[in-house]
């Protein structure tokens, strides 16, 4: 009996213990946090996802490293020992891509209760290329309009290694080869090899380009009644060779002539995948659709000189098989009424060789003009490679004026000719580039003019960009009025200065030769020069410094000259370089300024 108490007391014990067991693990689970006691700052760390911080490396390589862990799984701190290595090897991936492939990386928590991970990089050395292999086979190794594009690869023997760079090597060679037309291209080698003892990569590349396609037959569908009027603008033909920026650039002129809503160029490339197809031949599809007969726009605007001002047109792109056009318009603004239309045959190319009829009514109420224009002119336009442009035109004029002190009626008849050269790059914020305008009209009393006169005409811009993060921009303008009696030339013919795109501080067309009274008269001559400093500010914004001046006398006089000076901003939009400019008429006892306002390129 005494044997059998103690072992019923130590049965009872354990039992309480086990109990009591149970009932903490069941109130960890199901009781409120204030009745299970109090938890330290370090355990609720280690519940916490693990966030990142990186040290020692800036710029793309700091937001490389970034991104590569933020596609890591949500690490917690508590198992940070079996995720170290997982979080280190995409360190050393993100390095490995900018050619550091023994960088030191340390690990550390910045507080024993945080679970913010800082990651300290040291990059070590960039591994270096010590040979670079570019192998072509095939039909493109004979193909000097390949090569030559290869001519500028980054992978040269004893400069940095980037995986970058090798894949863009990869892409050019490939992407270049789809794209004149060998189809079959494809890579029999590829590979680097990096020895991190002695931070040297080797390169191999080969590339099999196999054989370059030709065009097959060309194929019109849809509108196909308009093929003949643009059969200048197909510009390949069958058994040339393939090369997908011709198609591009004919698809583009197409489009260009305003007579389609859509025209797509399609090669059949799904030819070159058949084992059939031997003689390497892809046909292409021409789908035309043409636009609607009529198409009426109107647009609301507003500038400073001008005030609201109001535009109507009326189109007909496409009235006939023979590609002829009309085009109607209407401006109207607090100072200048216009009516205008104009009727377009194609000769040749409808994009770069055709004559236009135009008869324009116009009315115009700026400072002291008040005149009624009526003009009607026949014109040959020709266009000559990518920057040379012709306009060679006949005129009839009448103008019923008050110009100033002066009130009179005039009839010009004469002809005229404007060429212009206009070069630019890149094409969206073009760097550099240049405008060249001449102009030359001439009139005489042996053919129904009321005066004898000619008058030249010229202006040039030139942009360029002698650092990174600047631009220059020049323009000069010059004319003259050639007669023995200019007091008889109507004020649309002489010249006037002064405004957002001539010297600025000062308002549209307020500078020109005055009257005794002081009235604008408008000058024989006209000549102005403007500098222009462009600086960046952020990423497509930039700011300018100006100094603008110029005249439009009967004659140069010392104290004639007037200068406007100021700044401005300009911003590259989708819809074009939005400028706004602060001009200030240093040149003037009281001093104007005006804000101006405009959309359009430097050129």
């Amino acid at each position: 009996m005494g044997f059998r108490f103690p072992v019923f007391f130590l049965t009872c014990i354990m039992a309480c213990m086990s109990f009591s067991a149970r009932a903490e693990d069941f109130c960890a689970e199901n009781c409120p946090p204030e009745q299970q006691g109090a938890v330290s700052p370090e355990a609720k760390a280690d519940e916490s996802k693990i966030t990142y911080r990186v040290k020692g490396v800036e710029g793309e390589i700091k937001e490389n490293v970034e991104a590569y862990l933020t596609t890591l799984p949500d690490f917690r701190k508590v198992n940070f020992a079996s995720s170290q290595e997982k979080i280190l090897d995409a360190v050393r991936n993100s390095l490995k891509v900018f050619g550091y492939y023994s960088p030191k990386i340390e690990l550390s928590f910045r507080k024993p209760a945080s679970a913010a991970l800082t990651v300290k990089i040291s990059k070590g050395k960039p591994v270096f290329i010590r040979r670079s292999q570019i192998v072509v086979v095939g039909e493109a190794l004979n193909d000097p309009m390949y090569m030559f594009g290869l001519s500028d690869i980054k992978l040269k023997s004893h400069t940095p290694f980037r995986h970058s760079d090798y894949e863009d090597v990869k892409s050019l060679l490939f992407s270049r080869a789809l794209t004149m037309g060998y189809f079959d291209a494809h890579f029999i080698h590829s590979s680097v090899i990096v020895n991190t003892d002695e931070n040297t990569a080797d390169i191999f590349l080969v590339l099999d380009s196999g054989h370059r396609y030709r065009y097959g037959k060309i194929t019109f569908k849809g509108d196909t009644q308009y093929q003949d009027v643009i059969a200048p603008l197909i510009t390949i033909k069958e058994n040339d060779y393939f090369s997908m920026n011709r198609l591009s650039a004919m698809s583009g002129s197409l489009y260009d002539t305003g007579y389609f809503e859509s025209a797509e160029v399609v090669p059949d490339i799904s030819k070159s995948n058949n084992p059939e197809n031997l003689d390497y031949i892809i046909p292409v599809d021409v789908t035309l659709a043409r636009r609607k007969f009529n198409i009426v726009e109107l647009g609301v605007g507003y500038a400073t000189d001008e005030g609201i001002r109001g535009q109507a047109k009326w189109l007909m792109p496409l009235i006939n098989e023979y590609g002829h056009s009309l085009n109607m318009q209407m401006k109207l603004s607090r100072i200048r009424q216009e009516a205008l239309i104009r009727y377009t045959i194609p000769r040749k190319d409808p994009l770069k060789d055709y004559y236009y009829f135009q008869a324009q009514q116009a009315y115009d109420d700026l400072n002291d003009t008040d005149s009624t224009i009526f003009e009607a002119s026949a014109h040959y336009f020709s266009r000559l490679g990518r920057n040379w442009q012709y306009d060679y035109y006949v005129a009839f004029h009448t103008e019923d004026y008050k110009q100033g002190m002066e009130s009179g009626y005039a009839q010009i008849t004469g002809i005229g000719a404007s060429m212009t050269h206009l070069k630019f790059f890149p094409m969206r914020d073009p760097r550099e580039g240049h405008r060249y305008v001449i102009r030359a009209f001439g009139a005489s009393e042996h053919v129904g003019s009321d005066v004898t006169f000619l008058q030249l005409s010229g202006q040039t811009r030139w942009l360029f960009s002698p650092t990174l993060n600047s631009r220059f921009l020049l323009r000069f303008e010059e004319g003259v009025n050639i007669s023995h009696d200019t007091s008889k030339i109507p004020p649309s013919y002489r010249f006037f200065t002064g405004g957002d795109t001539t010297i600025r501080g000062f308002g549209y067309k307020t500078l020109s030769e005055r009257f005794s009274n002081g009235t604008l008269k408008g000058g024989r001559y006209l000549s102005v020069a403007s500098a222009e400093i462009q600086v960046p500010i952020i990423e497509d914004l930039r700011q300018t410094l100006f100094i603008d001046a110029g005249n439009a006398p009967d004659k140069f006089e010392e104290n004639e000259i007037y200068i406007g000076v100021g700044t401005g901003v300009r911003y590259v939009s989708k819809v074009g370089l939005i400028k706004v400019d602060l001009g200030i008429g240093v040149s003037e006892t009281s001093i104007p300024f005006r804000i101006h306002f405009g959309i359009g390129p430097d050129l």
